[in-house]
């Protein structure tokens, strides 16, 4: 009768100790799970931001082209401005000398 009964107090102290070995390694791997997804979660944060910042670069240099661009285009309107205005200056001066060769006949 002891001996039966030392023989179920043994198998049920095994028993125990396999669940508390199991409990142990589920409990680590979901620890390991969990530092994964962490893992996981920061690259894909990482991963924005470097995508955000990315854009924004982008975004910037197409700021600045365009500002370029503009600047070009408001140069080249002055210049074309400019020489209309000399052109119609050196019209004017030719209608004075034509109207004062015009005079300097009527003179004559």
């Amino acid at each position: 009768q002891q001996e039966q009964q030392e023989q179920q107090e043994q198998e049920q102290e095994e028993e125990e100790q396999e669940q508390a070995e199991e409990q142990e390694q589920e409990q680590e791997e979901q620890e390991k799970q969990a530092e994964e997804e962490e893992e996981q979660e920061q690259a894909e944060e990482q991963e924005q931001e470097q995508e955000q910042e990315q854009e924004q670069e982008e975004q910037e240099e197409q700021a600045e082209e365009e500002q370029q661009q503009q600047q070009e285009e408001q140069e080249e309107e002055q210049e074309e401005q400019e020489e209309q205005a000399e052109e119609e200056q050196e019209q004017e001066q030719e209608q004075e000398q034509e109207q004062e060769q015009e005079d300097g006949k009527r003179v004559h």
